[in-house]
């Protein structure tokens, strides 16, 4: 049989809209909890630093002057290298002549045979001398046994000596060129330069003899050289002053 009446068509748009659900409200935030107060920090100990008088720093070396060094001092080492550069060259002389013919030739110190051996200890002690005084000048920390202008003192003389010696040791022909003459000098003058200073630094020469003052004195800026004058005190120094050390107010930015 035919029914009554057609279906209904289908829906021709889209779909009717539909009020979400009202919502609960927003939701509950809950703010971080406040900090209980600033970091605890801990300052750091302050330094440990001696009383007055405890400690004595050790002085700082001072820089080379040359004019700290007197001219004596420096013609007794320039005695030294003329003493070296002249034992190179003539010290002793020879000449031969036959049937009409002569040849001559001359050699530095640096010989040992014919009786030529006082010359050179003669410049190899007189030399030696210098260098102890260089020492005592310019390497303060090597303690000598004696004072230094005393030992080069004895030193030059018995270099002296030597040279002396050597005018009678050389065998027959020979002579002495001039550096044997110049070094003999230079020992007798090394002997007079280094009793002059020896004088100027308080010490007593063989016999009491005093001789002239030459540059006169350098004011000490430590102890003298080869040790305090004998029978004297040791020199005493201040103890160093140190001030409070003083340390600025910790500085802390304010917490956010």
């Amino acid at each position: 049989p035919t029914p009554p009446y057609p279906p209904p068509p289908p829906p021709q748009g889209p779909p009717p809209y539909q009020q979400p659900p009202a919502s609960q409200g927003p939701p509950q935030y809950q703010p971080p909890a406040p900090p209980q107060g600033p970091p605890q920090y801990q300052q750091p100990p302050a330094p440990q630093y001696p009383q007055p008088g405890q400690y004595q720093a050790a002085p700082s070396k001072p820089a080379f002057d040359p004019k700290s060094i007197d001219i004596l001092d420096w013609c007794i080492l320039g005695a030294g290298v003329l003493l070296l550069i002249f034992s190179f060259f003539a010290y002793y002389t020879a000449s031969f002549h036959y049937m009409g013919y002569g040849a001559s030739y001359s050699t530095g110190g640096w010989h040992f045979d014919a009786g030529t051996w006082p010359g050179w200890l003669g410049f190899f002690v007189a030399f030696l001398s210098a260098v102890v005084v260089a020492l005592a000048l310019f390497v303060p920390a090597v303690k000598l046994p004696w004072p230094p202008y005393l030992t080069a003192m004895c030193g030059f003389a018995v270099g002296f000596l030597l040279y002396i010696i050597g005018f009678f040791t050389t065998t027959s022909g020979m002579g002495h060129g001039f550096s044997y003459w110049i070094s003999m000098i230079l020992a007798l003058a090394g002997v007079v330069l280094a009793a002059m200073r020896h004088q100027a630094q308080g010490g007593k020469l063989p016999g009491n003899i005093t001789l002239p003052t030459i540059g006169g004195p350098k004011p000490p800026s430590g102890p003298p050289m080869g040790g305090p004058p004998m029978g004297g005190p040791p020199p005493q120094y201040p103890p160093q002053q140190y001030p409070p050390q003083q340390y600025p107010p910790q500085q802390y930015p304010p917490q956010q």
